[in-house]
């Protein structure tokens, strides 16, 4: 979803998963240093953690849990840290089916049903692969709402 920020993108998700009773798990794209929010850190850290994904399809409730990549166009990639990088293998169907978060590198999971959703503001700041791997819909500012 594509629009000026505070157009309600993500109240929409939040408002869309309680009303259809489901799960929305919210991965601040923004604040992210890393892939590790996503795919876990790797496991040769003494406190590797697993990730949202790994930890919403195996401690969820759902096979297809939805998941907001809140503010995509802030994810930013520096010295090799980008935590959009699990996207390209997580958003293709074929690759996601053989997925592994680094922290438990011998656990494949099917993340294939995972339904992916990202809020932005600016699509030119997001990789073009990243973007050809998603419809964008781009939300107006509603009438009177300033």
């Amino acid at each position: 979803m594509l629009g000026e920020p505070g157009v309600g993108k993500t109240e929409f998700m939040l408002t869309l998963a309680n009303d259809l009773n489901t799960t929305l798990e919210i991965i601040d794209i923004s604040t992210s240093q890393s892939g590790a929010s996503l795919s876990g850190s790797d496991n040769y850290w003494s406190n590797t953690k697993t990730g949202m994904l790994f930890n919403a399809l195996i401690f969820g409730e759902l096979a297809n849990p939805i998941l907001l990549l809140d503010e995509i166009d802030k994810g930013r990639s520096d010295d090799g840290y980008d935590p959009l990088a699990a996207l390209h293998q997580l958003l293709e169907q074929r690759q996601a089916k053989e997925f592994c978060d680094l922290s438990v590198p011998e656990i494949k999971i099917d993340a294939s049903h995972v339904l992916w959703i990202a809020t932005a503001n600016n699509i030119e700041l997001i990789e073009s692969q990243i973007v050809d791997r998603f419809t964008v819909f781009n939300i107006s500012v509603p009438v009177n709402f300033r």
